[in-house]
């Protein structure tokens, strides 16, 4: 019987703008980041070498996070972006705003999915405990689109990789959920977009789950097989409330 409901946040709540070209955003981010650190911070960085420095880490860091399973932070990647231009690091409060600088931008771009706010506000009514769990570098970036989407009353606990280290689908990710309701794992469900991240996840952690096969597609589709098979597939997330009824009366 499930009783426990964990929901993934980027492409399963909340979607990237259809329009929007990955590339073309993150060069804008990068822009928004070096125009706040020289406009607004008053920093001497030379514009070409910060911007090919930061993304060489970014790109480094997003292979090794899905080698390990550790969570290096955008914060992290700023940081050592200023020690290997051999630049001194700001402040705590400069680093804050530089990174809200950095995300601004596409935070604009993520729209809540269609019929969000209705099937969890249906789950909810249902007496559906419900957490949040999210791979993100940055855990404010992810709190502020929290709250611009009204989600926040729905879910406790809300995790964000960036802010326990750890990334789905290492196990201990998901510990504080289960410490925290006392319900087995076998009465939970994961739901989310990425086979290797959450129908994984919650493999490993003796979970159901429920694949959200939506436009971003899987970044690992071959890792779908005969040992790793979520309990049900959906196209959208309107269909998530049917699923789990039927879960529960099999």
């Amino acid at each position: 019987m499930i009783h426990g409901l964990i929901f993934d946040l980027g492409y399963t709540l909340l979607d990237f703008a259809e329009s929007s070209d990955i590339p073309t955003v993150r060069k804008r981010m990068l822009s928004d980041l070096v125009i706040y650190l020289q406009r607004e911070a008053r920093l001497d960085i030379d514009p070409n070498s910060f911007t090919q420095k930061f993304g060489e880490h970014l790109a480094a860091v997003e292979s090794q996070r899905r080698k390990d399973l550790v969570e290096y932070t955008t914060r992290y990647v700023l940081e050592t972006t200023f020690q290997q231009l051999d630049l001194k690091l700001p402040d705590t409060s400069v680093l804050d705003a530089a990174l809200a600088a950095y995300y601004a931008y596409s935070e604009t771009l993520w729209k809540p999915v269609p019929h969000m706010h209705t099937v969890l506000s249906e789950l909810q009514e249902r007496g559906h405990p419900m957490a949040l769990i999210s791979n993100a570098g940055d855990d404010a970036n992810v709190q502020r689109q929290i709250d611009e989407h009204r989600l926040r009353n729905y879910f406790d606990p809300i995790i964000v990789s960036a802010a326990v280290g750890i990334r789905k689908p290492h196990p201990l990710i998901f510990q504080p959920v289960f410490a925290q309701w006392s319900i087995d794992a076998k009465d939970i469900v994961m739901i989310g977009d990425t086979l290797d991240a959450d129908v994984l996840g919650a493999t490993h952690t003796g979970m159901s789950s429920i694949w959200l096969r939506t436009q971003s597609g899987d970044p690992n589709p071959r890792i779908l097989t005969d040992q790793l098979q979520p309990n049900a597939a959906v196209d959208t997330l309107k269909k998530v409330p049917d699923v789990l009824r039927t879960m529960n009366t099999n």
